[in-house]
């Protein structure tokens, strides 16, 4: 569940998840919630941005 999840953000803010390379908030949601499979990334970037209180082009690994 959520420690899975928090862990998967962890690898990819650290580089160690070679499709979500050097990503921005906005870039993960691209990739892990893709529009293609009826999600909204970018609605989903902006909620956790806010949370965190930075911009969605706001780099994992400055945030983790």
């Amino acid at each position: 569940g959520m420690n899975a999840l928090k862990e998967f953000v962890k690898l990819a803010s650290q580089d160690k998840l070679k499709a979500y390379h050097d990503c921005t908030i906005q870039t993960f949601f691209e990739i892990y919630a893709p529009k293609a499979d009826s999600n909204s990334p970018l609605t989903y970037a902006n909620f956790v941005a806010d949370k965190v209180g930075v911009q969605v082009g706001t780099p994992l690994k400055q945030i983790i």
